[in-house]
Parts: C-alpha cells; structure tokens; sequence
C-alpha cells in the first residue's frame, strides 16, 4: 500500500498539470466565442450602416432628380403652350392692327349713321374700330328701352349722345365682322424666328435640367463609392482581425492538446494506481480490521 501510494504520490503533479491544460482549452474555446460574436456584430453592424448610408443617398438623388425629371418632363407641354401663347399674340395684334387701320368715319355707309353720330364719336375719343371693345345695355327708365354704354379700349364705358340702342347694335355688328374679317386673315402660325428663339430658349432649360440631374447623380455615385470604399475596409480589417484571432487560438489550442497528450499516459496510469490503491485498502481493512485482530489474540488464529 505504501509503494501504490508513493507510485500515486508521484504523478500528482502531472496529473494536476493536465487538469490544468483542460481548463485552460476551455476557457481558451470560451474567449474565442466571445470574440467571435463581437467581431461578427461588429460586421453586421457595419453592413447595416453601408445599407443605411447607401439609402439615404439614393433618397436624396430621386429627391432632387425627382423634380428634375418632373419639370424635364413638363418642357415639351410648356413649349408648346409658349408657342400657342405667342401665336395668338400675333394673331390679336393682327386683329388690332386691321381694327386700327379701320376710320370710324366708314359707319356712315350703314343706316341710321350720319356724319353727326361719326361726330360724336370721334369726340368721345372712338376715331378707329380699335378704339371701343364692345356694347353694355342698361335697362333704361322705359322699360322698351335700354340704354347702351360703349365699352372703350381702356375699359371705361361711355354714353354717346345720340347712340342708342339700335345704333349701339349697328356698332357693335361692324366692329364683330371687321374682327372676323381680320381673323381669317390672321397668322396661322408663328414666323421662323419667333419659334426658333422659343425653342431654342427651351432646348436651354432642356440641357441645363439634364445637366443638373447628371451632375446629382454623379456626386451620388461619388458618395456611393465613398461609403462603400469606408465600409468595405473596416470590414477587411474586422475580417482579417478575426483570421489572425482564430488563427492565434488554433495554435495556442494545438500546442495545449500537445501538452495534453503528453500528460495523457500519467493520467492514465494516475487512475489505475489509485483504483488499484483503493482495492489494496479495502483488502487491508477486511484481512487486518479490529475484530480480527480482537479474534487472533482470543484464539491465536
């Protein structure tokens, strides 16, 4: 028993040693867990903030190539608008300039027109058809009658003595057929140069719209390429950080289950002789135990 127990004695240490080893392996796999998750957060969260960072720059790009494209999209509608808009300029300044060129003095070729109505018109400033716009009848203290009031160029209405409602129909008639005369005499579309200068003035803004929304998009794809550049190293670096890390641990792990090998044949020859020091003893106790003993100096057997 006391050679079992020497034996046992002696490889205390080792076998402490590989306990200590197993410990140590453990604690070694547990540290590198935990790095792990930290590192692999680390990443997801960097993936999160280039997907963020990637979506608030393209937000900001549709949102001013938005109303970009909006107002691009808008030139052709607008373009011909302007060129409508113009064309009945011209087509108003044609009715004008006949009207103008038309004397009042040409009303005495119709009835009830007399050199004293045109007269009195040209003293109330109407000397040309341009000169009044049109007729407004009010009903007059008669109730058969209305009174006429005409509609100067200027808008201010008049009351022409002598000039009442027949006469004011009569007038009102004669300017209407000299319009209509001069409208169908009228430009039917604008002159070379006037569209040309309205088209080119919107071919401008055309170019100036897709010059700014190329210019937006080219400083999005700038940003993209920026946040993406950022992103994509700090990334390589927690990548390579956790290879040299897993690396390092493997190697420290390989060297400890060295160890732990080693150790291994005095772990095991450290449980056999303990068993076999328990077997010893428990053998001692029955072949040497107190009654026994007690028993062999009563009758010597």
């Amino acid at each position: 028993m006391r050679a079992l127990q020497q034996q046992v004695d002696a490889l205390q240490d080792p076998v402490a040693e590989a306990q200590k080893i197993h410990q140590e392996i453990e604690a070694l796999s547990a540290a590198g867990a935990s790095r792990d998750t930290r590192i692999n957060q680390q990443i997801k969260n960097l993936q999160t903030e280039l997907r963020d960072e990637q979506a608030r720059i393209t937000v900001t790009l549709n949102k001013e190539t938005g109303s970009l494209r909006t107002k691009l999209s808008g030139l052709s509608t607008r373009e011909q608008k302007q060129l409508d808009t113009a064309l009945a300029s011209a087509v108003r300044a044609h009715v004008q300039d006949r009207l103008r060129r038309t004397p009042i003095q040409d009303v005495k070729k119709l009835s009830n027109m007399g050199s004293g109505t045109v007269a009195t018109l040209i003293a109330a400033g109407i000397r040309t058809a341009a000169d009044f716009t049109g007729v407004r009848y009010v009903q007059g203290a008669r109730y058969a009658n209305r009174d006429a009031y005409l509609i100067l160029a200027n808008g201010q209405q008049v009351k022409i003595p002598g000039v009442a409602e027949v006469r004011a129909a009569t007038l009102e008639n004669w300017r209407a057929a000299l319009e209509q005369r001069a409208r169908k005499s009228a430009p039917t579309s604008l002159g070379a140069q006037e569209r040309t200068t309205i088209r080119q003035q919107f071919a401008a803004q055309k170019k100036k719209y897709e010059t700014e929304i190329t210019q937006a998009e080219s400083v999005a794809r700038r940003k993209h390429d920026q946040v993406q550049q950022r992103i994509t190293t700090r990334l390589q670096q927690a990548n390579k950080e956790k290879q040299q890390q897993q690396t390092a641990t493997q190697h420290q792990r390989a060297v400890l289950h060295q160890r732990q090998s080693r150790l291994s044949d005095a772990t095991t020859i450290h449980v056999r002789l303990v068993t076999q020091l328990a077997v010893a003893t428990a053998d001692h106790r029955r072949t040497f135990g107190l009654r026994r003993y007690l028993r062999f100096i009563a009758t010597g057997h």
